[in-house]
């Protein structure tokens, strides 16, 4: 329930500060541009809660562990998810994404024990298949060659979570699913930025989906065709387990058609089990494969923190072909090196909500129907928590050095109710594909080169990064 506003408070409480009215159209310029580098330059100037009009509303940034802890945590129930996740609906049905109230509560009361770490282990092995299985493609090259580093993150990612959720290799599917969410995820992200469709998405009879499909015609149509394609082969693939069982497979679509809820026994319907299915493909894969291209990038840039992983993929897998489960574990610099670049370079870089009621935080009056903005972009370079915040230094993340941080500094993965429920499943992934890349290949990045980012619905490179130069690491066990 929501937290009542404490009368005293509220008294004390000061209006968020930002630009005035004119000076906010320059400020929305900004946003459309570079929208990170202004969150950073409006926390700077304004502090960790401030603010911009649009028309008659107020979007409200908000950096710091204190704050986010309130929005994400403390006041929970007063910032439920903004409108903007109804753009997800055509692509990702009523899925944890997209739900709300009862019918999410249930749903992440379902789908918690598919992810528990008993069943994790399972998993393991479809993602060092998937993962051997690609690169495999880059062998037989000259000693030097060079590849799209996002995109065979990506291609790898999808391989691994399809393998690991539906027993497929993605191949089998008559249609790149990848691209097919990854574009969809893209047009909602060039929807969601529309200057019309942002003023227009609380107006009655109106909201996000119809500005959309008024103001951003092209993109609309593009996305509907995406999301209908999506839906033509996940329904397939549900629908030909659900005829002829699932035989050996011991994944995760048998796990959500079987699991029954544990306060009725009732199981998800059809229409549930695809919506889940088409949830979890999207957003395991994405953040997954982007954190981990922006490791290799990293680490292409730090030579002894590159030679420090392979060291210890080399020292953990000895003679053996392929990383487990367990030796996910015993891999604490990889996490860290993956942890970093997740802090630098987040690929969910917001969390957008919305204020029902009105609040205080950080001492400031936060009016209802506010459009909350929780910066995980911003909260993970914030100076007061992170010496030298730009820097990419794994060791922040060893030795406990987490856990004298505040709590809410770092936040990849969401926080509260409503925090990644596959956030295990994620990390699990990224040491198993991390370790298999890292065990047969180095990647060696051009300093002169400077990438781009596009902050839409993930945080990607734009165009991917320039294909960068692969040397072949001689020491490597062949599979």
């Amino acid at each position: 329930m929501k937290t009542p506003v404490d009368p005293a408070a509220r008294g004390r409480a000061t209006a968020i500060p930002g630009p005035g009215a004119r000076e906010s159209l320059t400020w929305l310029k900004y946003l459309g541009s570079d929208i990170l580098r202004t969150m950073d330059s409006l926390a700077e100037k304004y502090g960790n809660v401030s603010r911009i009009r649009i028309g008659w509303q107020s979007v409200v940034f908000v950096r710091g562990s204190d704050a986010v802890r309130h929005v994400l945590v403390a006041n929970q129930d007063n910032y439920p998810k903004s409108n903007q996740f109804d753009l997800f609906r055509p692509i990702l049905g009523n899925g944890l994404v997209t739900s709300r109230g009862d019918t999410w509560r249930r749903s992440r009361r379902m789908v918690n024990p598919v992810f528990a770490k008993r069943n994790l282990g399972v998993y393991a092995d479809h993602m060092a298949a998937a993962a051997a299985d690609t690169v495999d493609t880059w062998d037989g090259a000259p000693n030097a060659r060079e590849i799209d580093l996002d995109g065979e993150m990506l291609r790898i990612g999808l391989d691994t979570v399809f393998r690991a959720l539906v027993s497929h290799d993605v191949a089998d599917t008559g249609d790149d699913v990848g691209s097919l969410i990854g574009e969809a995820l893209h047009e909602i992200g060039q929807m969601s930025r529309s200057p019309a469709a942002m003023l227009l998405q609380d107006v009655k009879r109106v909201g996000i989906v119809r500005a959309a499909r008024i103001f951003t015609p092209t993109h609309w149509r593009r996305y509907a065709g995406l999301a209908g394609r999506t839906d033509a082969v996940m329904e397939s693939l549900v629908d030909d387990r659900l005829a002829h069982g699932h035989g050996d497979r011991n994944d995760l679509l048998a796990l959500l058609i079987d699991s029954p809820d544990p306060t009725n026994g009732e199981k998800l319907t059809r229409t549930k089990v695809v919506d889940e299915i088409k949830t979890f493909i999207a957003a395991g894969h994405e953040t997954t494969a982007h954190g981990l291209a922006w490791m290799f990038y990293l680490l292409g840039h730090h030579p002894t923190a590159r030679e420090r992983l392979e060291d210890e993929v080399d020292a953990v897998l000895g003679d053996r072909r392929l990383p487990t489960a367990a030796d996910a574990e015993q891999m604490p610099w990889l996490n860290a090196c993956f942890l970093e670049a997740m802090r630098l370079y987040p690929p969910v870089w917001h969390i957008p909500r919305l204020a029902a009621a009105d609040d205080v935080i950080n001492g400031h009056q936060v009016p209802a129907g506010s459009r909350i903005m929780v910066s995980g972009w911003s909260t993970h370079r914030d100076p007061s928590v992170y010496e030298r915040p730009t820097s990419f230094e794994p060791e922040r993340w060893l030795d406990g050095a987490a856990a004298d941080r505040p709590k809410f500094s770092y936040l990849p993965f969401g926080g509260g109710r409503r925090a990644c429920v596959g956030q295990g499943f994620a990390m699990l992934n990224a040491a198993i594909l991390g370790a298999v890349v890292a065990r047969r290949y180095r990647f060696e990045s051009d300093p002169s080169v400077r990438i781009h980012l596009e902050s839409t619905i993930t945080l990607r490179p734009v165009g991917g990064f320039p294909p960068p130069r692969t040397a072949a690491d001689t020491s490597w066990v062949p599979l």
